[in-house]
């Protein structure tokens, strides 16, 4: 499993959707824009129609003369028909600021998530971040202080109903607790979320809220040096946030989620990955996983994954889901060691029966991992990611991937 906390830098995953001419669907790929001079990632997108998407993430500016590099906030709109770059702010006193998680409610309101480093704090301290659009501009939000964390993702399901979720560091320490944040429409307020009994590290990665009331935060878990899903529920009252066990696969020594969709409130899929005991002269395989909720149940499904090469292991995993019906979801995230080198979008459907492999498009770089993905509806689709040889020292570019039938 890939037991990695709220990070600065995010590689991996894209999307799928499923339309009833879903046979000669494809995925194509929708140039992006750059920031000048610097790595650039895309983490997140939410799209409100095939004409209106935000997506978020950061750049990189390496460092020179032994400085740290600087990270800035990244934020990029899609019209339907090109993406655009939208200016965002610099937060004060800090070496750099990433997004890994956004939200539109309606296409003028957008909520974005991440996190920033102090330049009087050690790069491993860093502050939850979060920036509302208005349809014109970015603006900082003021968040309750939680010290050492960060935020990974957000749901809302109004302008006035958000969640997003992370990890919290406790004072002093190096274990990582699950952190949700409730936005009103007055203010952001600190939820209390329970903790598995016996763990040493948790993190909530995903959260979907279909409705005003209800929300579904998924990530991981570690007792000892095992990890398991983490499912957290909330039923729309003050701190009632509690735990949902989810299983992991048959035989998997290590499992967890990255995201999560729920195109109704009792019904919900979450997607990650998970580890398999060691194959001979091939290693320990990491496996894409999928499971859905109904109800209160939680099952594991079975998903496809790359063929590895001859005497060697092809590690999958999933990023992101987006559902825009019970029998119709869209998985992306990528594979490793399928080509000699190098990170491979991968992308699922599930089509209510099962979940299968569609190709992408290639990009003509060796790293082309997809971290987020959004379905408005079943007839279009938007992922985003990161391309580039940046797995052999080179640089990065932002990547958007669109599908229609």
């Amino acid at each position: 499993m890939s037991l990695r906390p709220v990070r600065l830098v995010l590689i991996a995953t894209a999307a799928l959707l499923l339309s009833p001419s879903a046979a000669s669907a494809a995925w194509s790929v929708s140039p992006t824009r750059n920031v000048a001079g610097a790595d650039t990632y895309l983490s997140a997108v939410d799209c409100s129609s095939a004409h209106s998407c935000m997506a978020v993430g950061y750049a990189i500016f390496q460092g020179s003369g032994g400085e740290p590099p600087r990270l800035l906030a990244v934020a990029e709109r899609w019209n339907g028909t090109s993406w655009q770059m939208v200016p965002t702010p610099d937060p004060p006193s800090a070496t750099g600021i990433s997004l890994s998680g956004v939200s539109c409610p309606r296409p003028n309101v957008c909520f974005a998530v991440g996190g920033s480093a102090s330049v009087s704090s050690s790069p491993d301290t860093r502050t939850p971040q979060i920036e509302r659009w208005d349809g014109a501009s970015w603006s900082h939000q003021p968040t309750p202080d939680v010290g050492n964390g960060g935020l990974s993702a957000v749901s809302c399901s109004g302008p006035r109903d958000c969640t997003a979720v992370g990890g919290t560091f406790r004072s002093g320490g190096t274990d990582e607790q699950p952190l949700a944040e409730r936005w009103d429409g007055t203010g952001w307020r600190v939820q209390s979320t329970p903790v598995v009994p016996g763990s040493v590290f948790s993190e909530l990665r995903g959260v979907a809220c279909p409705l005003r009331r209800t929300c579904t935060a998924v990530g991981f878990s570690v007792t000892g040096n095992k990890g398991s899903p983490l499912v957290e529920r909330w039923d729309g009252r003050i701190n009632a946030w509690r735990l949902e066990a989810a299983p992991k696969p048959a035989g998997a020594t290590d499992a967890g989620f990255a995201g999560v969709s729920c195109p109704h409130g009792p019904v919900c899929f979450a997607v990650g990955d998970s580890v398999r005991p060691p194959i001979p002269f091939v290693g320990t395989p990491r496996l894409t996983l999928a499971e859905r909720r109904v109800g209160s149940s939680w099952s594991v499904m079975p998903t496809p994954n790359q063929t590895p090469p001859p005497q060697g292991q092809a590690n999958s995993e999933l990023e992101g889901v987006s559902c825009p019906g019970r029998r119709a979801c869209h998985a992306v995230g990528d594979a490793y060691g399928v080509d000699p080198s190098g990170f491979r979008a991968i992308a699922e459907r599930f089509d209510g029966a099962s979940w299968q492999l569609k190709s992408t498009p290639s990009t003509g770089r060796s790293d082309s991992p997809l971290t987020g993905v959004s379905c408005p509806s079943r007839l279009f689709c938007m992922a985003v990611g990161s391309t580039g040889d940046f797995s052999m020292g080179g640089p990065a570019f932002a990547l958007a991937e669109q599908w229609k039938p």
